[in-house]
């Protein structure tokens, strides 16, 4: 399961529950048979059949999490009435000095120059992988495939194609999306009143995302 974890990105956690579950069945069911193939040490067979579970438990389940926001990405991009595949998602990363200044603070041993230099590595990525172009969409995805990296990087370019892998994702994201309207509107109150006022910020703050 480690290495799995190191060198294969793909690897999700129901793929690593599989591996784990099936590894040690497979220890305890060829400790107590005998006979045969079974003289082997049971850590050697255990392994092969973890192994496949990571793989094909992985690949059958959840996607990258760059493609599933890429795929939820597209969907917002649509109902608005936008092109998925042409909006210029660069244009919406500021690179000025006084968001970096913001940023800084949040990230250990940064600065704003450091910030600002990383936010603009941002846009240019997300100009060069924005494709309204199918040649220039067909290049990007060849370079990815040749470079091994198609399956952890194609989320960062809306493709052509839609996913219907992710249609689930989508839709639970989607409820999760308008239902945090009313949330941020009220947190925004609240922090505009602490600011002024001094009072104390709603206990929404001390959670994440659940």
């Amino acid at each position: 399961l480690m290495l799995f974890s190191l060198f294969w990105k793909r690897t999700n956690k129901w793929g690593a529950v599989a591996g784990m579950v099936s590894g040690g069945i497979t220890v305890i069911a060829w400790h107590y048979a005998q006979g045969g193939i079974f003289s082997l040490y049971e850590l050697l067979p255990a392994f092969i059949v973890s192994s496949v579970f990571i793989v094909v438990v992985s690949l059958l389940t959840g996607k990258p999490s760059k493609e599933i926001e890429e795929e939820f990405e597209k969907m917002l991009l649509r109902k608005d009435g936008k092109n998925a595949l042409s909006y210029p998602l660069a244009d919406l990363v500021p690179t000025d000095s006084v968001t970096a200044k913001t940023i800084y603070p949040f990230y250990r041993n940064m600065n704003p120059v450091i910030i600002r230099e990383a936010l603009k590595d941002l846009k240019l990525v997300k100009r060069i992988f924005t494709a309204p172009c199918i040649v220039k969409q067909a290049i990007l995805n060849g370079a990815m495939h040749l470079t091994g990296k198609y399956d952890y990087w194609k989320g960062l370019m809306h493709q052509r194609k839609d996913n219907p892998k992710c249609t689930v994702s989508n839709e639970g994201l989607y409820l999760r999306f308008k239902g945090a309207v009313d949330i941020a509107v009220t947190m925004l109150y609240s922090f505009d009143e602490s600011l002024c006022t001094g009072t104390e910020l709603h206990s929404r703050f001390e959670r994440t995302f659940e």
